[in-house]
């Protein structure tokens, strides 16, 4: 039986009085009454059972507001219900199960869950969950900085989409490595998988992948600094997209790119529109570390406070966190305080060196160089 030892790193680190331990709890529960009902080959689970009470009792104590609740009742409804039933019947819901965790930024569980799914999806050798468990395995990994790991999920998943004939799964997991290569500082070999990835989406009309690519292609062009370009394919991928959550994301990069280009109330427009409507955390975060960006630039003390204040403590993701501390770094400089802003820098360059960030690590060092600064890197030598 899978350990889940996310959850029990969580649970162990969390107040057993909260309302998060609650919901963690009955989480870790449903996944192990999970592993059990298929570890015996789908069977009935008796409804008397102790475990199957511990569960229900978990559940119970949740709040009706936890976003987590009705997927892990009906996930419990499941095994409960079903006979000789197995992967494929939970699939969905643990997919649904593991994006809240993820839009609530709990990266950790989701990461566990969708590895569970992987590990049930492999041993009945069902191909199409283990491909789609597989690729969200690598967007998490992706996002928690561990790209090599994230680079073996995504090429597994390719592998497997390839050989069921599933060109519009190998096109998303062929992004999913263009995005590894485009965080490790690979920007030519992220382009050329994303080129390909638009041609055969727009060949074969896989609308919401060739939206995805152009996105992909958008944040590039960010990267580098072509601003203009970045806005035209955003808005251009924008034409192409119906959710309102993958349009955000997307928006997002959008008014990062109105900032490289100096439009400071374009891009604040777009921005603090995303931050109020936005129900994903890793969104409405990055919106608001591009907004305590602009609060630097623009020498707006009090935004630039409260965008701090707004964020200190919040995140998770190391990509996040060193663009915190790199424009934390850039704001203490304007405002004249050149230790705390020498310390925020080394502190997101510290994170994006241990993440292999490439790209984070040259643009700190640019604004390192831009303030006066001796870059890390250059001190280490």
């Amino acid at each position: 039986m899978l350990t889940h030892e996310a959850y029990l790193d969580t649970l162990r680190s969390t107040r057993s009085t909260t309302a998060e331990w609650r919901a963690v709890l009955a989480g870790f529960l449903v996944l192990r009454l999970i592993d059990a009902w298929l570890d015996d080959d789908g069977h009935l689970v008796p409804r008397d059972s102790a475990g199957l009470h511990a569960v229900q009792e978990a559940l119970a104590g949740m709040r009706d507001k936890d976003r987590e609740r009705p997927i892990l009742c009906e996930l419990v409804d499941m095994v409960i219900q079903s006979e000789h039933s197995g992967v494929q019947s939970i699939a969905s819901q643990m997919f649904n199960y593991g994006q809240i965790l993820h839009f609530t930024n709990q990266w950790g569980l989701a990461l566990d869950v969708f590895a569970s799914l992987l590990s049930h999806a492999l041993a009945v050798q069902d191909q199409l969950t283990s491909i789609w468990a597989a690729i969200r395995l690598g967007l998490v990994l992706n996002q928690l900085g561990q790209m090599d790991s994230s680079q073996d999920a995504y090429t597994l998943a390719s592998q497997w989409a390839l050989s069921t004939n599933r060109l519009d799964l190998y096109c998303i997991a062929y992004r999913g490595i263009a995005l590894n290569y485009m965080y490790l500082g690979h920007c030519n070999e992220a382009e050329r998988i994303i080129d390909t990835t638009i041609v055969e989406a727009e060949a074969h009309g896989l609308t919401d992948i060739l939206a995805a690519g152009l996105h992909t292609k958008s944040a590039l062009e960010v990267s580098r600094g072509h601003y203009g370009a970045a806005i035209q394919l955003g808005e251009t991928a924008l034409t192409y997209m119906d959710r309102p959550e993958v349009k955000d994301r997307l928006l997002v990069n959008l008014g990062g790119a109105f900032v490289g280009s100096g439009d400071h109330i374009i891009a604040k427009k777009i921005l603090s529109s995303v931050v109020q409507r936005t129900e994903e955390d890793q969104t409405r975060q990055r919106a608001l570390i591009n907004l305590l960006e602009i609060a630097a630039k623009d020498r707006d003390r009090v935004a630039f406070d409260r965008r701090r204040c707004e964020l200190h403590g919040t995140l998770v993701l190391p990509d996040l966190q060193a663009h915190y501390h790199l424009y934390l770094g850039k704001g203490h400089h304007i405002f004249e305080n050149p230790i705390a802003a020498r310390d925020a820098w080394q502190d997101a360059y510290t994170i994006a060196m241990a993440h292999g960030l490439a790209q984070t690590c040259t643009k700190i060092q640019i604004e390192m160089v831009a303030a006066g600064e001796v870059p890390p890197k250059l001190i280490s030598q």
